[in-house]
């Protein structure tokens, strides 16, 4: 008895809203950290000058990847759908190690190797906690939205 490859299930892997929640992240961090930077008053309060890793500034950390995790969740259900809290968390602790990833990258290539390894570790357990948070606020639930051309024009071009 032979099974075809469309009866066996796979679970979805959902990397196209992976990489685009992860460059969302990447690219929200730059701009907030840009933003922050730009007004010295704010980085002094929100503790960007302080030694200790505990400072204001983790919170803000942490409420931008909740809703970068909101918006990349929505995005899954919307497409895919949901099929309970689980899945949405597995998702989101992946939308937080890919914005670490993308941000630890760009981070070794501009500082040419030299990043410090504490400063690593408390991103990544940011992120990924930030975006955990996030998985809180969406519900499962099936695909909510008609069926997109656009979408479906692409995912026709990328099997071939």
């Amino acid at each position: 008895m032979t099974t075809s490859r469309r009866a066996r299930t796979r679970p979805a892997r959902h990397w196209r809203e992976t990489v685009l929640t992860s460059v969302m992240g990447a690219v929200t961090n730059v701009a907030l950290t840009w933003m922050i930077l730009a007004s010295p008053t704010l980085s002094l309060h929100l503790g960007l000058a302080s030694a200790s890793w505990v400072t204001p500034m983790v919170g803000v950390e942490l409420v931008r990847m909740a809703l970068v995790a909101v918006i990349g969740l929505v995005m899954v259900r919307q497409r895919h759908g949901l099929e309970d809290r689980a899945q949405a968390a597995r998702l989101a602790a992946r939308f937080g190690v890919g914005t670490w990833a993308l941000l630890t990258l760009v981070g070794v290539l501009a500082a040419a190797g030299d990043v410090s390894a504490w400063g690593t570790v408390t991103n990544l357990l940011t992120w990924v906690v930030g975006a955990l948070l996030g998985a809180v606020f969406v519900a499962p639930g099936p695909p909510t939205r008609e069926e997109n051309v656009y979408l479906r024009r692409l995912d026709q071009d990328a099997r071939g």
